[in-house]
């Protein structure tokens, strides 16, 4: 019944952006006997602006068991999927390609072949495209530039991650008016999609109003 009161009101925005994040309870606990907080796995659905779905698990590691059944759960035919480096897993590459839905996956150290591979084709290849953007707000500036690379040739055994076609890179400056400090960093990324950075960056900026509209 929830699933079709959702479907009802839900717009069908092909390439919308569904990201799912897991987020800790502070303050709260599964049970009066325990001591661990609940984690909650979240998908937002970005431009409809509404939740499409949350499952509680005990610990942060158990996040990467919920989220298959929850791409399974809320996954509209055409979206694109992005998740944390939590999620950085080819089963659930996988799942999302099953579905018919496109990926964006954070690669960090969990994944140091791949960090590494993704480090040494920016280093070593030209890029398919680039993007900038800049946002103004809060009292910062915040500049992204984002570089797209189709060239594989880094990535060992890429056939075993479900229709990988582009490695990118958005490295995001920060400039805080307040205070005038400055700060860079720079995160890695893999995708089915084409490497068109315009739209990986306008993409993966969407991701992060999981955290600012939901949690």
């Amino acid at each position: 019944m929830a699933a079709f009161f959702l479907e009802s009101i839900r717009n069908n925005i092909p390439g919308e952006v569904n990201a799912i994040d897991g987020k800790a309870m502070r303050g709260v606990k599964d049970t009066k006997a325990s001591k661990d907080m609940p984690h909650i796995v979240s998908a937002w659905a970005s431009e409809n602006g509404i939740c499409l779905g949350q499952v509680k698990v005990s610990e942060k590691s158990n996040e990467i068991t919920a989220i298959p059944d929850l791409v399974d759960a809320i996954v509209n035919k055409g979206c694109t999927i992005t998740i944390d480096a939590i999620g950085f897993q080819k089963n659930i590459a996988k799942k999302i390609r099953e579905n018919e839905a496109d990926y964006i996956l954070a690669v960090k150290g969990n994944q140091a072949n791949l960090e590494q591979a993704i480090q040494d084709t920016v280093r070593f290849e030209g890029p398919d495209s680039i993007n900038v953007l800049e946002d103004c707000g809060h009292g910062r500036i915040e500049t992204r530039t984002c570089k797209a690379f189709s060239n594989l040739s880094h990535v060992v055994n890429p056939d075993d991650w479900a229709d990988l076609s582009t490695l990118f890179v958005i490295e995001s400056h920060v400039y805080k008016k307040t205070t005038g400090k400055e700060s860079t960093e720079r995160r890695a990324y893999m995708t089915n999609l084409p490497a068109i950075a315009g739209s990986l960056n306008s993409k993966t900026r969407s991701h992060w109003s999981v955290e600012n509209n939901l949690h």
